[in-house]
């Protein structure tokens, strides 16, 4: 065994899930050579540069956004990034391709079906997205995060022969363990402030950070004066951010975006975030209260994953609405002036915190190698 393709996006939990089997592969088998192939547009290739920080091959798409052009890509992946990634993999004669996801996991797997190279897909959310549906019947091994989607699926196979089905959770990469102290300290954060961290996912989100602003403004001056809030804007939104925060007189840090966000959670008495995959499952592995705001365009995907962590009792849904900004600033309020419930959520959190799902995984794609 030599060499392994990871395939996906560069972006959100794809890329995430995809960095941690490659930290567990890799301290298990320290020589293999993993070679992550993406099907991406132009503009999102130096993202997967700088996370991935080792051999990756790119199989263009056109650049642009919006229906038109989310239409375009399907299709350059059906066709010509097929062509393609069956190029990549004759060269580079991986041992298995492992798929996390998104249209940019879909030509390599794809590929390594035709090559009758091994292939293991994850899934990040509760309900499949459109290339995994895709994938179930071009894969050797379908490894969900969900019990509940594993079972659905096994429900509702219509397949005589199809791929063997597990449930192995979210795979993280492994941080060095730090307190709560220890994270504030090491951001200067104040040690007895009440640490609110809005995250708008790895893109940023324009209008959750506009609901924000308004719950900031309809808080309390008391209240509004506890708070040190750690708000990452994504780019474009990061300098009116700053001044928002300035204008209104609250304790900040607005950062576009960051590597270090494990640091952040841990420092965190609570967040305001919407429910991507990775986003969901670091909170909880890092036992941080949540108000979950998902994404209403996300084909149902995110408010799937933010339901299951209400019915955990970490964490609480705010649908996108007129009334957001209101609902958010009622339990807010009750939160900060309550911090045994705080405490209480975030014990809830480590009681179902998921570890060892990367060597899991590894050990899966190990045992489906060895199986050839």
């Amino acid at each position: 065994m030599k060499t392994l393709v990871f395939s996906g996006t560069g972006y959100g939990g794809h890329l995430t899930a995809a960095l941690a089997v490659r930290q567990a592969v890799l301290q298990a088998r320290p020589g293999l050579q993993i070679v992550y192939v993406a099907a991406e547009p132009p503009q999102r290739i130096d993202r997967v540069i700088q996370r991935w920080r080792g051999g990756a091959r790119f199989i263009p798409l056109c650049r642009g956004q919006g229906p038109a052009i989310r239409v375009c890509r399907m299709g350059q992946v059906l066709t010509s990034g097929l062509f393609e990634a069956r190029r990549i993999l004759r060269a580079l004669s991986p041992d298995a391709v492992l798929g996390f996801g998104g249209y940019g996991s879909v030509p390599a797997v794809l590929a390594a079906r035709s090559l009758r190279v091994p292939t293991l897909v994850h899934e990040q959310n509760v309900e499949l997205g459109w290339a995994n549906r895709l994938l179930i019947y071009f894969s050797d091994v379908l490894v969900t995060s969900h019990d509940k989607t594993r079972s659905q699926l096994e429900a509702s196979r219509t397949w005589s022969k199809g791929p063997e089905l597990v449930c192995m959770g979210m795979p993280l990469e492994e941080r060095p363990y730090c307190t709560r102290d220890q994270a504030r300290q090491q951001l200067g954060l104040k040690p007895n402030a009440f640490v609110l961290l809005v995250l708008g996912g790895s893109q940023g989100a324009k209008t959750l950070n506009r609901i924000f602003y308004d719950l900031i403004g309809s808080l309390s001056r008391d209240l509004a004066s506890r708070l040190q809030v750690i708000h990452q804007t994504g780019e474009e939104d990061s300098l009116s951010a700053t001044r928002f925060y300035a204008e209104n007189q609250i304790d900040h840090r607005v950062i576009a975006f960051t590597h270090e966000l494990p640091l952040f959670l841990k420092a965190a008495d609570l967040a305001v975030a919407r429910a991507g995959a990775a986003a969901v499952h670091e909170l909880r592995y890092y036992a941080t209260p949540t108000l979950f705001v998902p994404y209403p365009h996300a084909n149902s995907h995110q408010q799937e994953n933010a339901r299951i962590a209400q019915e955990e009792a970490w964490a609480e849904m705010h649908l996108e609405g007129p009334d957001t900004a209101q609902t958010l600033r009622k339990s807010l309020s009750q939160l900060i002036q309550n911090p045994d419930q705080v405490r209480e959520r975030c014990q809830r959190a480590k009681n179902i915190s998921n570890v060892g799902s990367a060597k899991q995984i590894a050990e899966k794609v190990f045992s489906l190698c060895d199986d050839e």
